[in-house]
């Protein structure tokens, strides 16, 4: 399996660091709110999700899972008529409307 990067990759992690003080993100918040999405479907722990990301992208590319924990628990998430407004650092990034199967 042949992983690739997203072509907004690059550009959504130079706006993260952007005016960033201290060591800059390695990782753009789309990555962190996939797993977050993984956590919170399958009900992983933070430790296991880490184990997943390292299976896929090797130990050298794999966030830690204190990161992964901290980045994931940035994520502001509101409800709002029915829609599931998820708000990363650039804006609400993500809606979803649950249709009542559970999913």
């Amino acid at each position: 399996m042949v992983l690739t990067k997203s072509p907004d990759y690059d550009d959504e992690l130079k706006a993260a660091n952007k005016k960033k003080n201290g060591h800059p993100f390695m990782y753009p918040e789309s990555t962190f709110m996939t797993l977050a999405s993984i956590r919170s479907y399958c009900r992983l722990s933070y430790r296991v999700l880490e184990g997943i990301t390292e299976a896929s992208l090797g130990d050298e590319l794999a966030p830690h899972f204190t990161q992964i924990r901290s980045r994931i628990r940035d994520i502001k998430v509101s409800i709002k008529d029915s829609v599931i407004w998820v708000r990363g650092k650039k804006g609400f990034a993500l809606n979803i409307a649950p249709d009542g199967t559970g999913m």
